[in-house]
Parts: C-alpha cells; structure tokens; sequence
C-alpha cells in the first residue's frame, strides 16, 4: 500500500537495482533523517514527556527539530502525537490531550496561530479579540486538556511576520512552557533556527535536534 505518493525517478532505479544500490542511494541524501537518529529523537522526546507527565519538568525542556524540507521531521511528531492521543471519554467532565500538535500560521502572526489552536480545540472567541485577550484562553484551554507536550510545527513562518509579531511569538513560546511546565517542541526549516537566535534567552533554551 501506498500514501498516494510516487517515487522519484532516481530512487525507483535504486531499487530496481538491489539493495546495496538502494542503501548507497539513501547515504547520498542528506535530507534524510536515518532511523538510528530518529529513533534517538523520539527516545529524547519520550524522556521529556514522561518527566512532564510526573511533575518533573518545570517548563525547561524546549526541543528544536531542524532539516530540509521533506526529510521527515513533520512524520515524526506526527507520529510521537498520534501514540499518545486519547480518546474522548464520554464518562470524564473534559478531554485529555497530553501532546497537541500544532502548526505556525502561513503568516508568522501570533494572534493567527493561537485562533489556529482554538480553533482545534473548538473554543469560542470573537474574531475581534486581540492576542492579549485569546492568549490566557488558550493557557486555561491547554492547562484543563491535560497538554504536557506542545508540538510547533512549521516555525519558519515566523520569519514571514512583522518584527513586533516574530518578538510576540517568541516570548508566546516561552511562556506557555513556563505557565504550563510542559515540554515545547518546535520544528522547521534552518529559517527556524535562524529565528531563535533573534531572542537570546529563547537560543539558550532549546535543546536543537538535527
């Protein structure tokens, strides 16, 4: 079976040609994420979570997965997401969503990626609020869920936004580790990286993985 995608026309000759042609094919692609290191981010990630589900991590835990576009790193939160989702228990007064995966607004604006988030979570807000109004809505909506790991994915379209919203997502981030004690873990392309290093505090804090 197949996800609906096709093989490039390289790689198809690859395999056609045995396994060794396939291995030598995969070393020469430097976007791939190897199973051995994608296997150790998920262990690290595992560890994380598993600390924040006890108490032990105090909103110090900040996780930066950065590579090519293509190379795997949405799969592998999506996937790390997915194990841990539960389902609604009609028989519990809310739901339980220790990890939320989560993606930046195509904008780079703070106020469209929290409306994207409430809007997941089907929270009911006026369009007219401002990001000083929606934000402590989100951290009560994220604190009664359960959430001890919150996934970014596509941080590199705060690169697109305004200074004032690229400095406003930044200590967004920051914050919602510290109030929630949870693990935050963002991913994108090398932009990404890039937009850390415009807040010193925030560079210090993640831990990256390539």
């Amino acid at each position: 079976m197949t996800d609906g995608r096709t093989l490039t026309r390289k790689t198809a000759l690859a395999l056609a040609q045995g396994p060794q042609a396939s291995l030598a094919h995969l070393r020469m692609q430097p976007e791939f994420i190897w199973h051995r290191d994608a296997a150790a981010i998920e262990a690290r990630l595992e560890e994380a979570l598993q600390d924040a589900l006890t108490g032990e991590c105090e909103g110090t835990d900040y996780f930066l997965i950065v590579g090519p576009t293509g190379n795997g790193k949405s799969r592998l939160v999506k996937k790390l997401n997915d194990r841990h989702a539960r389902p609604n228990d009609s028989a519990a007064s809310v739901m339980t969503m220790p990890v939320l995966y989560t993606r930046m607004s195509v904008t780079g604006s703070p106020v469209g990626y929290v409306r994207t988030v409430l809007d997941k979570l089907g929270a009911k807000y006026s369009q007219s609020n401002s990001l000083d109004q929606l934000y402590p809505l989100l951290l009560r909506l994220l604190g009664r869920i359960g959430v001890r790991m919150l996934i970014i994915d596509e941080l590199h379209h705060i690169t697109f936004g305004q200074r004032d919203d690229k400095n406003r997502m930044m200590n967004l981030i920051k914050d919602v580790g510290e109030q929630l004690g949870c693990v935050v873990v963002c991913c994108g392309l090398a932009e990404a990286l890039y937009a850390m290093r415009w807040d010193a505090q925030l560079d210090r804090r993640f831990e990256p993985c390539r």
